[in-house]
C-alpha cells in the first residue's frame, strides 16, 4: 500500500516538472515574440508618451467659488431701523450644526451672512452700515426685528460689535 502511494506521488512530481520545464521551454522560445506561453501573438503596446491625447483647456476646468450674487443697486428696497447683534458659528451660541443655517445653506467661512427675523424672507439680501448680508439664518421671533450678523469664528469681533440700533437697507429681488 505504501509503494502505490509513493509511485503515485513520484507521478504527480514528475508531471508538475515536465509542467513547468515545458512552459519555461515554451518561454524561452516565444521571448523574441513577447509573448508568455498559450497567449496570442499580439504585439506588445507601445508605452510612449502620446502629447496628442488631450487637448489644452480653451478655460479653466474649475471656475472658483463665487459667493451669491450681490443685489443691483437699483433693487426695489425698504428701510428699517432695527436693533443689530453679532452672533458666531460655535456650538455654544447655536446648535450641534453651528456651520448649518436655517436655510439650510454651510455658513461657516463667510463673513456676509445674517440671521434675519421671521418677517424677512430667507435670501433676501440686506445692508447694514454700508455692507451686504445674505438672510441665510433665523432670528428667534422674541427679539423682533432683530438682525444679527455672523462674524463666523471672530468671537471678540461679535462681542465689540455688541447691540446697535443702525438703519437696515432690505433689498426685494
Amino acid at each position: 500500500m505504501k509503494q502505490m502511494y509513493f509511485v503515485i506521488l513520484l507521478v504527480a512530481i514528475a508531471f508538475v516538472i515536465s509542467f513547468v520545464v515545458g512552459d519555461v521551454t515554451e518561454y524561452n522560445q516565444d521571448q523574441e515574440r513577447n509573448t508568455w506561453p498559450h497567449q496570442e501573438t499580439n504585439p506588445v503596446p507601445s508605452f510612449e508618451p502620446q502629447h496628442d491625447i488631450l487637448p489644452e483647456p480653451k478655460e479653466p476646468l474649475m471656475q472658483p467659488f463665487e459667493i451669491a450674487p450681490q443685489p443691483p443697486t437699483d433693487a426695489p428696497y425698504t428701510i428699517l431701523l432695527a436693533q443689530t447683534t453679532g452672533y458666531n458659528t460655535v456650538e455654544a451660541q447655536t446648535d450641534s450644526t453651528p456651520c448649518m443655517s436655517a436655510s439650510g445653506d454651510f455658513i461657516c467661512g463667510r463673513t456676509n451672512v445674517v440671521a434675519c427675523p421671521p418677517s424677512i424672507p430667507m435670501y433676501t439680501w440686506v445692508s447694514i452700515d454700508g455692507k451686504m448680508y445674505e438672510c441665510l439664518d433665523r432670528t428667534h421671533p422674541r427679539f423682533g426685528n432683530r438682525f444679527d450678523i455672523s462674524f463666523d469664528k471672530d468671537i471678540q469681533g461679535a462681542l465689540d460689535w455688541g447691540l446697535r440700533t443702525k438703519e437696515v437697507i432690505v433689498y426685494k429681488v
